[in-house]
């Protein structure tokens, strides 16, 4: 009976009201179970023997031992997928870059968290041999970079180091040096969006994001320039002038704070709102949550938790349907039911995705720069494939606690192969990387991929809605890997 009781322990049973599902964490399998069925489950995943159930619930053992026997058949599923994740780890790395051309900024948007761009040091640009030698070291170690995304700070104060920058790429490719030119990405406030600007992203096609946060009443209070005049006009205007030059729509990203709250805009209003004025795009658009500390007036102070699992409720109905209102973002971690590859870490970061300092300094993530405890090393010394202590420690310290089969909390998980979320946003929640993830992210996402799992049980039952779910959930995360940089 051992391995009967390994099997099953492997299973977590949902309940919500008259429905019963049945999740294989290991497979990432949906089961829709009746009441009997659940309860005789979960009794045994808590230590009674199938003697006891029997008695419990007026059912004959033999019919539960062939209950049993049918769970474990999903024992060989396991074993395809192990394989399959054996193979993913061998292969080489892809890498995405986030590159720091500018630790300045033409703005002080009221929850900052790089203090006006200058992430705690000076105002200063990326000069261009840093940019190449960046290039030419992650070349040297790594096959392949999929995605470059420059950043700040504001990139567009460093417009002329991006314009160099693209064109090395250009002739690295040309004279066979490089197999693929990365996607290249650019996250802007568009304040900037001279024709030097609008020229240079049309032509190293690079896909734009602009940053709004709502409606004008709310983006100019929140996203001022240093004498604190709003900034919703500009944006505005940038968009337009982006997508009548490029022919590209620029993607919107969008951060969620208490003013939008106040306002009477939820996050499912917020992204009505930025559908009607700017496009914004199901597959693409972020909507990310206010990073400031909890005594900030921006902080949401409201069960955010809540407002996230509503917004997350309705975006999965919304692409049962192909209504596809709100944001994929917000369901992203339901792709591996899709894939059937379990995500392994929360994020990687460190592992395949970097940040470049303006200095050439390296670090996991653009939220760590300048944060000495996650300089990984600089690109004018490292050696990926021999290592120094520095780098070690930071690598090892992170790949402990985001890799999932590693930590301790996450191993033991039964929702493990579908949660995601941001490190370093829980590194500032706690101060402690030992800490990742922690007890109260641990509940609301559990909580949120619960309620998410029985929307989608509801799904597969209609095998034509089922199709044109898995087909739309496709198309987005094959849109997402195209346009984002993690």
């Amino acid at each position: 009976m051992t391995t009967t009781s390994n099997t099953l322990n492997e299973f977590h049973v949902i309940e919500s009201g008259d429905e019963n599902v049945l999740f294989h964490s290991p497979t990432l399998t949906l089961f829709r179970v009746d009441h009997y069925g659940a309860r005789i489950i979960k009794d045994y995943i808590q230590g009674m023997t199938s003697k006891e159930i029997s008695l419990k619930h007026n059912i004959r053992e033999k019919s539960i031992h062939q209950l049993f026997e049918k769970l474990q058949r999903i024992q060989t599923l396991k074993e395809e997928i192990d394989l399959k994740q054996q193979d993913d780890e061998v292969k080489n790395r892809k890498i995405s870059l986030m590159m720091n051309v500018s630790n300045d900024c033409n703005l002080r948007c009221k929850y900052c968290y790089a203090d006006g761009g200058t992430y705690g040091g000076k105002h200063s640009l990326m000069k261009m041999e840093t940019a190449i030698k960046t290039i030419d070291v992650m070349y040297k170690y790594f096959d392949e970079i999929a995605a470059i995304t420059f950043f700040g700070g504001e990139p567009t104060l460093n417009i002329k180091v991006i314009q160099n920058f693209c064109n090395y790429l250009d002739t690295l490719f040309k004279n066979g040096k490089i197999i693929n030119t990365p996607t290249l990405g650019m996250v802007t406030n568009g304040i900037i969006h001279t024709s030097d600007v609008i020229e240079t992203v049309k032509r190293y096609n690079i896909l734009v994001t602009i940053s709004v946060d709502g409606t004008k009443e709310i983006n100019d209070q929140l996203r001022v320039h240093p004498d604190g005049s709003g900034t919703f006009d500009e944006i505005k205007e940038a968009f337009f002038l982006f997508k009548e030059h490029t022919g590209r729509t620029p993607d919107i990203e969008a951060t969620f704070t208490q003013l939008h709250l106040d306002n009477g805009l939820n996050l499912m209003g917020l992204t009505d709102y930025l559908t009607k004025e700017f496009n914004f795009r199901y597959n693409t658009g972020v909507i990310a949550d206010v990073l400031v500390p909890k005594e900030h007036p921006l902080y949401i102070s409201h069960k955010f938790d809540d407002i996230f699992l509503k917004a997350a409720s309705e975006s999965i109905d919304s692409l049962a349907t192909g209504s596809l209102r709100g944001s994929f973002h917000f369901i992203e971690g339901l792709v591996p039911l899709i894939t059937k590859k379990p995500s392994a870490y929360l994020c990687p970061i460190g592992i395949t995705t970097y940040a470049i300092s303006v200095d050439g300094d390296i670090y996991p993530c653009h939220l760590f720069v300048n944060k000495p405890e996650f300089k990984m090393g600089n690109v004018y010394t490292v050696d990926f494939e021999n290592p120094d202590e520095k780098y070690l420690n930071v690598f090892n310290n992170l790949s402990q606690y985001i890799k999932k089969d590693n930590n301790p909390i996450c191993r033991k998980c039964w929702a493990r192969g579908l949660c995601k979320g941001c490190p370093a946003s829980m590194y500032f929640m706690t101060g402690d990387i030992s800490k990742i993830p922690p007890e109260t992210y641990c509940a609301y996402r559990k909580r949120n991929i619960e309620n998410s799992l029985i929307q989608i049980s509801r799904i597969q039952n209609d095998p034509i809605k089922w199709r044109s779910f898995v087909n739309r959930m496709k198309q987005s995360f094959n849109n997402q890997s195209e346009l984002q940089i993690v």
